[in-house]
């Protein structure tokens, strides 16, 4: 008959590192090999029990595995602020100053490049980088729909603003991706509800379309009378385009 695989009371529904349970004589190295345990990143385990999240996975590598001045970043850090969706197997993101050693690591995607003063903020513990900042870093990271996906989400929950997208951009012209920012935020819009419908309302615009306008009508404190003439654009459940009205 097999044996329920070993559980220590101390860890269960915790994250932890290996090296110090085995240290510590609440595991075994066999253990740790168990189903009880789910590996996340090398010696960073969880209680299988333990629902894992993309948020999850940030915390625990914010906590164990980034050094000193780097911070969880670009679609990672929209996560952490609370206005993203990746699934559990997402890479984690990282920004790693220059000069700062970071080995690779499974599950990491790392990113080095200059750090400013306030680029980083605390998020329960974890270090994060600013909205600003996880502006600058999808602008220049990602393709332009799905850097202004984020940009959108970002300004919707009201964590930042189009005017200060664009004066951090500004503030620093010559470094490289000032400029991949300022066109990112100017295809953005704090209006838009969902990240298909982001999309669908910038590839309207780089195709040439003139620029679907969010929220029109409705009811409640976002509802704005409806223009006579305008482009609006809609997207169903399957993802089809309503044809813009001129």
């Amino acid at each position: 008959m097999s044996r329920s695989p070993r559980r220590s009371p101390q860890l269960r529904g915790r994250v932890f590192r290996g090296s110090h349970a085995i240290s510590r004589g609440l595991l075994t190295r066999n253990d740790l090999r168990s189903a009880a345990w789910r590996p996340l990143f090398r010696d960073v385990y969880a209680d299988a029990q333990l629902p894992v999240t993309h948020r999850t996975r940030c915390t625990a590598a914010g906590r164990w595995l980034i050094p000193t001045g780097a911070a969880i970043a670009g679609r990672s850090a929209a996560v952490l602020h609370g206005c993203a969706h990746t699934t559990f197997d997402d890479t984690v993101e990282v920004l790693v100053p220059r000069g700062r050693s970071a080995g690779p690591a499974a599950g990491l995607r790392v990113h080095r490049g200059p750090v400013d003063d306030g680029d980083i903020v605390d998020r329960a513990g974890t270090p994060v980088t600013s909205p600003e900042r996880t502006c600058w870093d999808v602008a220049s990271w990602l393709d332009l729909v799905e850097a202004v996906v984020v940009i959108d989400a970002l300004l919707a929950s009201g964590l930042t603003e189009v005017s200060t997208l664009r004066g951090y951009a500004l503030a620093r012209v010559g470094r490289r991706g000032w400029r991949a920012m300022l066109r990112a935020v100017d295809l953005a819009d704090a209006g838009a509800e969902s990240p298909q419908e982001s999309r669908t309302r910038v590839r309207l615009v780089l195709v040439g379309l003139p620029r679907p306008r969010t929220q029109w009508g409705g009811v409640g404190p976002r509802a704005v009378p409806r223009p006579s003439r305008s482009c609006l654009a809609g997207v169903s459940g399957g993802g089809r385009v309503r044809r813009p009205l001129a």
